[in-house]
């Protein structure tokens, strides 16, 4: 079973991803996987005399609040950008929750009987990079015959700790795009695949939106002392009093009716029992389904929430650590989801559309381009991430790969069903 695997042009180099260390502050680690998909890249268009892409590499604006800086932002387009009448941006992230570890120079990473790798950041998401490279290079030969359409690549290295301000170059490289495809796994969790089973593959769900989340960090310092010392209530200062007090407040912010939820993720503070707290931190978060919201949230976690603060004497500081609007759904998706149903695709596949609660990168690249169509979760099958558990099913990237293709002869052929009539008869599905 593994020669199966091995003998695929992708291995070697999901394998080589996977073992980088790639956390969102280990920017070498994510610069390194990002040189790693463009030599790739390069190398099968110059094999498949295909046209190369013209890359560019960004830094962040932005550091982390303990000074760490990102990797880079990676984009490759195709030398017709400019002209081209239909844009695709195929994207994909290139960091993982995991923090790096000194002592090991690599990481590791297992394949077992049933065909699943394990390993971290095998499924969020470097199987689906796979699957990004594999049809880039498809669309690339789109463009070889007809220069209407262009490609441009974006590698983001910051998906997993994302802020509106650590790459705001991402609205140039959106502008006038048509379409964006997103390479997260396919979240169905399957403990494994058999000939049994393989028809699940046939069943494809489309994330079409996201919820939009703010990531909030309060830390608040006082004068404390004694407490059974100081008993004049003028006179007592606890960080932990004023933390609780607006930690309720956000709390109360959740609106259950719009779908729109709040948590205290981490409450700190204090060193004894009897003593009032000089120092107190929180970490919250809330997660929105539409903008109206968001905004609604935004605003108070960034200004209202001081006019709360009910000890004067207690510093509170704020700090937004994660900042993404939500990926709402749109009516010009829900017509291009039903034109998919009409065509080949709908009939070899089970199409359904997916409201997926975390976020992606979809939901910032909306932010910059409103008019932007975006699907989401076309990646392989994988489960555990986020924890020492996760694996991807490598017998799910083939047909991944499949569908991809499928998907964008589909839609490349809804632009100009004239020109493309063969289009839709692809022998990719």
């Amino acid at each position: 079973m593994k020669l199966k695997y091995t003998e695929q042009p992708w291995f070697e180099l999901l394998s080589n991803l996977v073992r980088t260390n790639s956390h969102t502050l280990n920017a070498p680690g994510v610069n390194k996987c990002g040189r790693m998909l463009i030599d790739y890249i390069d190398r099968a268009c110059r094999e498949g005399l295909l046209p190369y892409l013209e890359w560019e590499t960004y830094k962040s604006n932005r550091k982390t609040e303990n000074g760490k800086v990102f990797g880079h932002l990676i984009s490759g387009k195709s030398s017709n950008w400019k002209v081209a009448k239909y844009k695709i941006v195929l994207s994909g992230h290139l960091d993982t929750v995991f923090p790096f570890n000194e002592d090991k120079s690599e990481e590791s990473v297992s394949l077992d009987e049933y065909g699943r790798l394990h390993a971290k950041g095998s499924s969020d998401m470097k199987g689906g990079l796979v699957v990004l490279v594999e049809s880039l290079l498809h669309v690339l030969n789109y463009i070889q015959e007809d220069p209407s359409i262009a490609v441009r690549v974006i590698l983001t290295p910051d998906e997993e700790q994302m802020h509106l301000e650590n790459f705001p170059q991402l609205k140039i490289l959106l502008q006038d795009a048509n379409l964006c495809l997103i390479y997260e796994s396919d979240s169905r969790v399957i403990e494994k695949l058999s000939s049994s089973n393989l028809k699940i593959l046939k069943n494809k769900s489309l994330v079409v939106s996201r919820k939009g989340f703010i990531g909030l960090k309060l830390t608040a310092k006082a004068e404390g002392g004694h407490s059974g010392v100081i008993t004049k209530e003028a006179n007592r200062h606890s960080a932990n009093h004023e933390i609780l007090n607006l930690a309720t407040k956000i709390i109360n912010s959740a609106d259950y009716n719009k779908n729109t939820t709040t948590n205290i993720g981490i409450l700190e503070g204090g060193i004894a029992i009897n003593a009032l707290a000089q120092n107190a931190k929180l970490y919250a978060d809330a997660r929105v389904e539409n903008t109206e919201e968001y905004e609604r949230l935004k605003k108070l976690y960034t200004r209202e929430i001081l006019e709360y603060i009910q000890d004067q004497k207690v510093n509170v500081d704020i700090k937004i650590l994660n900042d993404i609007p939500p990926l709402p759904y749109k009516k010009e998706l829900k017509n291009l989801f039903n034109m998919l149903l009409e065509s080949k695709l709908g009939k070899l596949f089970a199409l359904s559309e997916e409201h997926r609660g975390g976020g992606s990168d979809g939901n910032r690249f909306h932010y910059y381009n409103h008019n932007l169509l975006i699907i989401d979760g076309l990646g392989p099958l994988g489960s555990g991430e986020h924890t020492d558990k996760e694996l991807i099913h490598l017998d799910s990237i083939l047909p991944s790969i499949s569908f991809s293709k499928s998907l964008i002869d589909s839609i490349i052929y809804s632009t100009k069903p004239k020109q493309y009539e063969k289009i839709n008869k692809s022998e990719n599905t």
